[in-house]
């Protein structure tokens, strides 16, 4: 009788661990993006995207919260394939949270498709 009790224990123990190994697996297999909705799905037209952009309205009440308030962060893409950041919060090459400085950043740009459908640019 008690080799019966150990032997189901045994059972459930497995079973737990093999539902545990699934459900851990499941979740790192659907990461999900917030932000899926604003990427693009279609290829833009290099007129699209070339020239000087600055920061929305939005874009600087979300700095302004925080301490990045001072930055007016602008891109400029050439046709070419260069590109000329200023003022741009130090978070956007790392991961979480940055040190609250602004920088400015001269290199290259590319449109490339980014998983299965969306479109991004890539910085180099």
């Amino acid at each position: 009788m008690e080799s019966e009790a150990v032997s189901t224990r045994i059972q459930i123990v497995a079973v737990a661990r093999t539902f545990l190994v699934v459900a851990l697996l499941s979740l790192c297999a659907c990461q999900y993006d917030p932000y899926t909705v604003s990427y693009a799905t279609s290829k833009p037209e290099p007129d699209e995207i070339i020239g000087h952009w600055i920061a929305t309205d939005a874009t600087l009440q979300n700095l302004a919260s925080g301490p990045y308030q001072k930055a007016r962060p602008t891109i400029d893409l050439a046709g070419d394939g260069s590109i000329r950041m200023n003022e741009i919060p130090d978070t956007w090459r790392a991961v979480g949270e940055g040190a609250g400085k602004v920088q400015a950043f001269v290199g290259t740009w590319q449109l490339e498709k980014n998983q299965d459908s969306h479109r991004g640019i890539v910085v180099r």
